[in-house]
């Protein structure tokens, strides 16, 4: 990562992303961000089966009563379709493969009052690289990142797996650019992670950007924090390594 050059990302014209979650009655869940902006509806969606998560590019279009947007994965398989109608802050429909369907009801994710909202943050780079992955080891205990896409906000966003962080052992990850912030002259790396439902932040990690390459152990760095169970945790001591997938 040593070599990245920086561009700053053209102004969004669309409105904030919005999440909607829910379950498909197959032990499996749909989690869905979008934006709307020119041309319609852009974003990303999470298909959580099992211990497995899938990660789709959507696209499509939204109303004041419906939505219909393709899901197209970001690493082969196949694309879905959804669509719903809009039911105040739910959306209720089905979710197609082309063979079978499942119906489902999302519902619009809020930030829980308990839980702190992220910490201000620069936009990433368009040309951080998303086809990584991350090991890291927090205090002790191995998590994994993966699933990366690119939505329009352009911050990396993918999947976490490992141990119980408030009650569940899996949700979504972000990675963004602080080039402000510690140091060296590249700044940082903030990981976030966050809750499925409801969608709240349970962890921040920072590591110093510089020291970043493949299949190198970098020091998570003091400021970083777990919600393990009841209540905010510093981290006294772990790493994050990255792998390149290609």
């Amino acid at each position: 990562m040593n070599s990245i050059q920086t561009r700053t990302p053209a102004a969004s014209t669309g409105t904030p992303l919005r999440y909607w979650g829910g379950e498909l009655g197959d032990d499996s869940r749909l989690e869905l961000q979008l934006t709307t902006g020119r041309g319609g509806v852009r974003g990303t969606a999470h298909l959580v089966r099992g211990g497995n998560v899938t990660t789709f590019v959507a696209h499509g279009d939204m109303s004041r009563h419906s939505v219909s947007v393709e899901l197209r994965p970001v690493r082969g398989g196949d694309s879905h379709q959804f669509k719903a109608r809009r039911e105040g802050e739910t959306l209720a429909g089905t979710l197609s493969d082309g063979r079978a369907s499942n119906r489902v009801v999302l519902r619009r994710h809020t930030q829980e009052q308990a839980a702190p909202p992220p910490p201000p943050v620069n936009a990433a780079p368009e040309d951080l690289p998303v086809k990584v992955t991350y090991e890291a080891t927090v205090d002790g205990k191995s998590f994994h990142f993966g699933d990366f896409s690119l939505p329009i906000t352009l911050i990396p966003t993918g999947s976490w797996s490992g141990p119980s962080v408030w009650g569940t052992n899996s949700g979504l990850v972000t990675v963004t650019w602080l080039p402000l912030k510690g140091g060296n002259v590249s700044g940082q790396l903030l990981f976030t992670l966050s809750t499925w439902n409801p969608f709240s932040p349970v962890g921040y990690l920072y590591i110093n950007r510089w020291d970043v390459d493949d299949k190198v152990a970098v020091k998570i760095e003091p400021g970083s924090s777990m919600y393990w169970s009841d209540r905010w945790v510093n981290v006294s001591s772990g790493s994050i390594t990255m792998y390149r997938n290609g």
